[in-house]
């Protein structure tokens, strides 16, 4: 299955009843319903990932370093 179909399927499914409705322009109000939903989850998710990674690095970054890690020169 393509990504395209995927996001733009030729038939929607309303989650309140089991028919299908065609996608067709009285439709796609329902489509960018759908998508919208799903961008504001994906958008939380990698928010919340964000969170996560700074967490991790902040703590990484307070850990004592090891001598010979200390001295080394640092990338420029």
């Amino acid at each position: 299955m393509s990504h395209a179909s995927t996001v733009f399927p030729r038939m929607l499914r309303p989650r309140r009843c089991g028919a299908t409705l065609p996608a067709t322009p009285d439709n796609h109000a329902e489509l960018f319903r759908s998508l919208e939903e799903k961008h504001l989850q994906l958008m939380a998710s990698l928010e919340e990932l964000d969170r996560k990674v700074k967490a991790v690095l902040d703590e990484w970054t307070r850990r004592p370093q090891a001598p010979e890690v200390q001295d080394a020169p640092k990338a420029q």
